[in-house]
This record gives structure tokens, C-alpha cells and sequence, in this order.
């Protein structure tokens, strides 16, 4: 690369961390592991940094609970694209017989 190119960007903690999360949360037996590790983790009162500490101690649980919810909320709505596709293909085979 030449002086002037920008360098590709590292991968921080939390962007590996969030890409490794929603690959467990899509497949279908670690789905389940990493929910249920997730809540506990929010309900326990050990944590990375203590919620003893002001907005310091609330992000490592924050940032948790944001990813649990959009990964739960774009496996339920890839379940409803999945099930609106088999429909609409049931209905064309129904057609076409």
C-alpha cells in the first residue's frame, strides 16, 4: 500500500465479539446456550465491569441485551420470510396440479 491509501481497519473486541455472537445465535443448538448464557449474565451480579460504576458499568450489560434482541429479532422475522416463501410455494404447486 502506498502512504497515502488508509489501512484496512483492525476488528475491535466488541466487532469480533458481535460477529461471533450472531453466528452462534444462528446456528440452532448454540442458539439456545448463548440466550440462556446471555441472561444470565444480565441477572448475575458478576460482570466485566461492575454496575457499581456509573454508564461504565451498565455497557458491557447493554451491549449484551442489544445483541440478544436484534439477533432473536432477525431470527424471528428470517422464521417468517421462511414460512411466507413455503406458503407462496405451496400455493403455486396447489396451481400448477
Amino acid at each position: 500500500m502506498g502512504e497515502n491509501e488508509p489501512s484496512a481497519p483492525h476488528p475491535t473486541f466488541i466487532t469480533m465479539f458481535k460477529k461471533v455472537y450472531r453466528a452462534l445465535l444462528r446456528h440452532p443448538i448454540a442458539r439456545w446456550v448463548v440466550i440462556l448464557g446471555s441472561l444470565v449474565y444480565l441477572i448475575s451480579p458478576v460482570d466485566i465491569s461492575p454496575d457499581v460504576v456509573p454508564i461504565i458499568g451498565w455497557v458491557d450489560d447493554g451491549v449484551i441485551a442489544t445483541l440478544m434482541a436484534t439477533g432473536i429479532v432477525e431470527l424471528v422475522l428470517e422464521r417468517r420470510r421462511d414460512v411466507k416463501a413455503r406458503k407462496a410455494d405451496d400455493g403455486e404447486k396447489q396451481l400448477g396440479s
